[in-house]
């Protein structure tokens, strides 16, 4: 910022820079495991058929780089267990799950299922 007052440095090259570090740092907390170590699944992707699929705390995704499919927990505002998200992933849909809100904060049941895109 010193560089920039004093005219030796542009803001957007510093701005540029500090973008590339944010994401390289973000690609390395990520990917190191430590901080969102998935739990061990031997669910099958229902999308790709051949990823398993990785249980994170706020989301669960597919291992296959290639397919990716996250299917996140919180669903209007109740977080689906490991049960229930393991029931939609080998089913394609839960039972009645109770505790979901609505925008009104009406309490309401519901089965969660995925669309023909694999989206609930």
């Amino acid at each position: 910022l010193a560089k920039i007052e004093r005219g030796e440095l542009r803001d957007e090259t510093f701005r540029k820079e500090i973008e590339a570090y944010t994401a390289e740092i973000t690609t390395e907390l990520l990917t190191c495991g430590k901080l969102f170590a998935p739990s061990a699944s031997e669910c099958l992707c229902p999308k790709c058929k051949t990823g398993r699929m990785q249980f994170f705390g706020k989301v669960v995704r597919c291992d296959n780089p290639a397919c990716g499919l996250p299917v996140f927990r919180v669903k209007a505002g109740k977080t689906l267990s490991d049960a229930e998200i393991t029931e939609l992933l080998a089913n394609g849909r839960t039972g009645v799950v109770k505790g979901f809100n609505s925008k009104q904060g009406k309490k309401f049941s519901a089965v969660v299922a995925f669309d023909g895109e694999f989206n609930t």
